[in-house]
């Protein structure tokens, strides 16, 4: 019987840091980023004969916001993923992003690679909120993502922030009834902790409170969602194993754990080459 694996793809490339992401993440304008499609697909390349045991159950594009590589790279990724290892009727199959990353073209090229789930950055809808969290908020680009997302058949999770610099108790209830409209089959919950945070716990237990009212239900910490909806991909990370690919990402497979570098340049130059681009193996205990 063949083994469960998840594929996480990192891509780290954003366009700013925000103040709760501890990976490391470049300018989407760096000359890298467009040597590292191909850098991804010869790091794959030298995993070749060690994926005939695994039935991929879950994939997950991320790191920075992997919309940022929506061109001709992520179907052509996958399209080669696929031809490695085999994937699961129902594997899900996760896209992270911006609302201002989704147009036509996003729709198109998601439907030529399978992906099944979009994952939006969604934070707050209060534009000084995403200001002091480091993001943009474009209200219009919102509405945009919503009518283009609804051309794709795709599952809709949102992360939101609770304990934002300025989030008020009002602000933060606008920003979930605001979310909601987006019929959500997740939402994920995450307490700001840095300087200036605002009650974090004391919004986490109110985000709690209206989501579950709403027919949300916890299926983990801080994760909620509509019966039957919930994103598999965290229920997969406690079983299955994992094969991260890209810049920073961990691999877990065959009783050992991975990193990768977090060096771009060294990253680029030595993809094809483990023993060069991970950082850190060690057993699992």
């Amino acid at each position: 019987m063949k083994k469960d694996l998840i594929v996480y793809i990192s891509y780290p490339f954003c366009a700013g840091q925000c103040r709760l992401c501890k990976s490391r993440v470049f300018p989407e304008e760096i000359n890298g980023r467009y040597l590292y499609p191909d850098a991804l697909l010869k790091e794959l390349d030298s995993y070749r004969d060690a994926l005939e045991d695994y039935i991929v159950r879950g994939v997950w594009l991320g790191g920075g916001t992997a919309g940022g590589l929506f061109d001709e790279s992520i179907p052509h990724l996958l399209h080669t993923l696929r031809g490695e290892v085999e994937f699961a009727p129902d594997c899900e199959l996760t896209l992270k992003v911006q609302p201002n990353m989704f147009n036509a073209y996003t729709v198109t090229q998601m439907g030529r690679c399978g992906i099944n789930r979009v994952s939006l950055d969604y934070v707050s809808c209060s534009a000084t909120e995403n200001e002091a969290f480091g993001k943009a908020w474009v209200e219009e680009a919102m509405r945009y993502f919503g009518q283009v997302l609804a051309n794709t058949g795709a599952t809709l999770s949102m992360d939101i922030i609770a304990g934002l610099p300025r989030q008020t108790e009002h602000s933060l209830a606008q920003t979930l009834r605001q979310a909601l409209k987006g019929s959500p089959a997740q939402i994920s919950l995450y307490a700001f902790t840095g300087a200036g945070a605002a009650d974090p716990e004391i919004r986490l237990a109110q985000a709690a409170g209206i989501l579950t009212a709403g027919g949300y239900e916890e299926t983990q910490p801080g994760r909620f969602a509509l019966p039957g909806k919930a994103c598999r991909w965290f229920a997969l990370e406690r079983t299955a194993e994992c094969l991260g690919l890209g810049l920073g990402s961990e691999s877990r497979m065959d009783g050992l754990l991975s990193v990768n570098t977090d060096d771009l340049p060294l990253y680029l130059k030595y993809a094809d080459d483990p023993e060069k681009i991970v950082s850190k193996l060690e057993k699992l205990s």
